[in-house]
């Protein structure tokens, strides 16, 4: 039951002013229901899917990242100033949750506001905070993936948790308080090849500016985030016996 998704996170070029609009119209964003799609733009995100293969001008910019040195395996290129900010493979058992960390280093504090449709505002400020989304994958049996994923912010001092471990207590030190976003959950089904793609709005704001948005003091330009299903080994097609059977007769 475990499915293996290649993780990407992409600069977006600065210097390409048209890459935004052109890979929205190559991107598939009704994949999210209207009033999701709505509540998520409030905060900050924007989200699709991206079949196969990859929208143009994504592989336009991919094609800019210089290839690695022969001899020393390193890349020819400045600190900073790479295409594919980072990539990796994540393993993910069914119905067990995965993190993927968005910004690496943690930040002092974040205002985790929530806008809703109605007007209000929620949220909390939070000290030590590291960016990330869960993920949950569920498959389906016939070569698709049900994919979820939602914010989530870990912050404060690690603390002892005590947990149950074959009958007897463990403890637990890496924990963290946690702050998730189960009302902006992206849920997308997948095909081998395909990818959910998450960045901010055109208009930062909110959460998906503290993700993915742009540091002007860094000079670090936007990120976004690539999940692709790679591999998964649960398909049962083939176990249909209407197509079984005409194969069992002709090899008696």
């Amino acid at each position: 039951d475990s499915v293996v998704f290649e993780v990407t996170f992409v600069r977006i070029p600065e210097d390409q002013t048209d890459f935004v609009d052109r890979f929205w119209q190559e991107t598939d964003e009704a994949i999210l229901p209207t009033g999701l799609r709505r509540h998520l733009a409030a905060n900050g995100f924007r989200c699709g899917l991206v079949g196969t293969p990859v929208p143009a001008v994504l592989q336009d910019v991919l094609d800019r990242q210089l290839p690695m040195d022969p001899g020393g395996g390193a890349k020819m290129i400045d600190p900073g100033r790479e295409v594919v900010a980072r990539t990796n493979r994540l393993r993910s058992r069914s119905g067990e949750m995965g993190k993927i960390v968005v910004r690496s280093n943690p930040i002092a504090k974040v205002a985790a506001l929530s806008y809703h449709e109605d007007g209000r505002i929620s949220g909390e400020t939070l000290t030590k905070a590291q960016l990330l989304f869960s993920i949950h994958s569920l498959a389906q049996g016939d070569g698709q993936v049900r994919l979820e994923l939602i914010p989530l912010i870990e912050h404060g001092q690690l603390k002892s948790r005590f947990r149950g471990d074959n009958g007897a207590w463990m403890v637990d030190n890496t924990s963290r308080d946690m702050r998730m976003f189960d009302d902006m959950k992206i849920e997308a089904m997948l095909t081998p090849g395909e990818a959910v793609a998450i960045t901010c709005t055109e208009a930062q704001c909110g959460l998906g500016d503290q993700f993915f948005g742009d540091d002007r003091a860094e000079k670090v330009p936007r990120l976004l985030l690539l999940v692709r299903l790679q591999q998964t080994q649960m398909d049962d097609r083939f176990e249909d016996r209407e197509l079984l059977e005409p194969i069992a007769s002709a090899l008696h």
